[in-house]
């Protein structure tokens, strides 16, 4: 993570560049603080706000989701994010897919019971049902686990 000082009207303020989705944006956050005479303070303002972030975006990539959730729930959950990520089109797509195939195979699991064997399993069948290489559903299923299913 970066940051920088700016100055807009007579105040400092700091900009963090951070990177979410591929793409990288821009955080800003007023200091408060005049520009005459405040640029030393202004500069250890940005540098504890920027350990605050690296801090919080630590803990949001180590933490680990709850092991006790239904699949039902994590998908669902999945599907919420999805939707504010990607077209119209598309989300109706996944949600059919969840609907139709994911959920219904995967319902009677919670989340800490999850391998990757199991999901192997799941792609294969689907490949046998639809005489495909099944390439969206085996997308799908990883990016809903999220690689943190490795328990083989």
């Amino acid at each position: 993570m970066r940051g920088s000082l700016q100055i807009k009207g007579d105040k400092y303020y700091m900009v963090v560049y951070t990177m979410r989705n591929g793409k990288q944006e821009q955080q800003w956050k007023s200091t408060r603080l005049p520009v005459k005479g405040n640029k030393r303070k202004a500069e250890e303002m940005l540098k504890a706000y920027l350990q605050e972030c690296e801090e919080k975006a630590t803990e949001q990539a180590t933490a680990q989701p709850q092991e006790d959730i239904s699949m039902t729930e994590l998908i669902r959950a999945y599907l919420v994010v999805k939707k504010r990520e990607v077209r119209l089109n598309s989300y109706l797509s996944y949600e059919d897919t969840a609907n139709l195939h994911v959920i219904p195979h995967f319902e009677s699991y919670r989340a800490g019971e999850l391998t990757t064997p199991m999901i192997k399993q799941y792609y294969n069948h689907c490949c046998q049902l639809s005489g495909t290489n099944g390439i969206m559903h085996k997308i799908r299923v990883r990016n809903i686990g999220n690689k943190r299913i490795d328990k083989t």
